[in-house]
């Protein structure tokens, strides 16, 4: 499950509080834990946990316990592995300092972590795991004159997914004029050029990073996928494309450009036309015919236009509705995708799970987005369970069983 970046940060970065206890209770022993867990326990490569040292006293109202992750010392029997903190570490980020018990892995490897508290102390043995970096999307060219938001993505040996708390620096390895990144992952391309770069990105306080090779390029043409036949579009339903650039290397995967394009319809009267954050969508608002075009037309450089598909919109009714894939398996934190499909009176089946009602037999352990191109994905809980998503849509009802796998790794 992926860390709230906010909230795991400035947990780290202020000091622990002590629990209160009774008075007339003694302390009988000190656990050193990580997230309840004790003996041995695993933490990813290059991000940051907190340990935690509690304390139990016996007393007239029985055992009791607080947390004395402040008042404890804590040390590190390899910091080269796994460095503790004593509330005395600089924050890789240059803010602040790391509160007591927060452990910083350094590298792969085991070491021992030891709280102490007036004559109790407890170890955890701490097994410091690789963690795998992932730049998306996987791109070896860039359009010119265009622009793409990277993301990496963090997962634990066990596919779970991590944040870097302190963030993360991105940077181009070259000194290069035709592209640039800015704090967020955003690059930026000019003109074309023969000359390729290494993006890198690097959690903050970390010695790894993700790179990818890049290269500015001039766009060879435009094309686009759809995800409707290509046959009369019902009133009232919509069509979801996506325009890509291509380059002359066939072999280069190409560039999602959707965002970066303006769209014209011929008849405002028959098509609507929106934008996602990647795609646009043509909703059918009467019936007629009509023509989408799409134009890339970028400072500083030629613009290139593309005919996307004449539609025409349609008065047609749902005849039935299923689901597809009947069943999946899915082992947290993978995430499942069932698409809906209704026959219309013309005989033709079309995809609609953006326009269907979707819930589950529990929302709180299966969620299944509605929206955009997402629409139809299932999130799940980190929990073994067995349960059906459903979908309606004009009166038809469908279903579809998903059986989830929990995730016990770190």
């Amino acid at each position: 499950m992926r860390t709230g970046l906010a909230a795991l940060s400035a947990a780290l970065l202020l000091a622990a509080c002590g629990g209160g206890v009774s008075e007339g209770t003694q302390p009988v022993r000190l656990t050193a834990n990580l997230s309840g867990s004790t003996g041995t326990v695993a933490v990813s490569e290059c991000i940051l946990s907190q340990a935690t040292a509690t304390l139990y006293f016996d007393g007239n109202l029985g055992l009791s316990s607080g947390d004395f992750s402040a008042r404890a010392l804590w040390s590190s029997s390899d910091p080269g592995v796994v460095a503790v903190s004593n509330g005395e570490l600089p924050a890789a980020s240059g803010s602040g300092y790391y509160a007591a018990g927060v452990l910083v892995p350094q590298r792969t490897g085991v070491a021992q972590i030891t709280a102490k508290y007036l004559d109790f102390s407890s170890t955890l043995t701490v097994e410091v795991q690789p963690v795998r970096m992932t730049l998306e999307p996987a791109l070896s060219e860039i359009a010119e004159r265009s622009s793409q938001a990277f993301t990496l993505t963090l997962s634990s040996s066990s596919g779970l997914e991590v944040s870097a708390p302190e963030g993360i620096t991105w940077s181009i390895d070259q000194a290069v004029t035709n592209a640039n990144v800015n704090a967020s992952g955003k690059l930026s391309a000019n003109a074309a050029g023969d000359t390729g770069f290494t993006l890198r990105a690097q959690p903050v306080g970390c010695d790894r990073s993700a790179t990818m090779s890049l290269k500015v390029s001039a766009i060879d043409h435009l094309s686009y996928s759809r995800e409707q036949p290509d046959a009369p579009l019902p009133v009232g339903y919509s069509d979801l494309l996506k325009v890509y650039a291509n380059f002359a290397n066939a072999s280069s995967p190409p560039q999602n450009l959707s965002a970066q394009l303006s769209y014209e319809a011929d008849d405002d009267d028959v098509l609507g036309l929106s934008l996602g954050s990647d795609y646009l969508l043509v909703t059918a608002l009467d019936t007629g015919s009509s023509a989408v075009s799409a134009r890339f037309a970028p400072d500083n450089g030629s613009a290139i236009g593309l005919a996307l598909p004449s539609y025409t919109g349609a008065e047609l009714d749902p005849t039935s509705l299923r689901l597809t894939p009947d069943g999946q398996r899915l082992s947290y934190p993978a995430t499942g995708l069932v698409t809906a499909l209704a026959r219309f009176e013309d005989g033709i089946e079309r995809p609609v799970s953006r326009h269907v009602s979707w819930s589950s037999s529990d929302s709180n352990l299966l969620a299944v987005s509605g929206t955009g191109d997402a629409a139809g994905e299932i999130s799940t809980a980190n929990v073994d369970y067995s349960g059906q998503v459903y979908a309606a849509l004009a009166g038809y009802t469908a279903s579809s069983s998903v059986l989830v796998y929990r995730n016990s790794g770190s």
